[in-house]
């Protein structure tokens, strides 16, 4: 999610992840990763002389402080709850057999950012 965002030296992606809740989606993650680039964006544009300054500017870096703004600002799009009936929905729908789906028990699995 991070490949193509430079990120500064003191970003701790494992101490970012420890701290988010375990019911996350992919969009969720991403969603976190863009809304740092975002903060970065608008610190740039707000310190930049010119807004022909801040457009040739490359990507700016994503240091830890736009990761704390977007964690102040982040709300996970499922909740365990959501995460239960859809897989109470997902059973119903296939008899009470596996359905492919990661399960309820993967609520408390925490993801790697990279």
């Amino acid at each position: 999610l991070t490949r193509k965002i430079p990120l500064g030296g003191e970003v701790d992606l494992a101490q970012i992840a420890e701290r988010l809740p375990a019911v996350l989606t992919g969009a969720d993650l991403y969603a976190l990763c863009a809304d740092a680039l975002g903060a970065a964006t608008r610190e740039l544009l707000a310190t930049s002389l010119t807004p022909e300054i801040a457009a040739a500017a490359e990507c700016p870096e994503v240091c830890a402080r736009h990761f704390e703004a977007a964690l102040r600002a982040f709300q996970p799009s499922l909740s365990a709850h959501d995460l239960v009936r859809y897989e109470e929905h997902a059973a119903a729908r296939t008899g009470g057999g596996r359905s492919g789906r990661p399960s309820s028990a993967a609520a408390g699995t925490r993801v790697t950012l990279r």
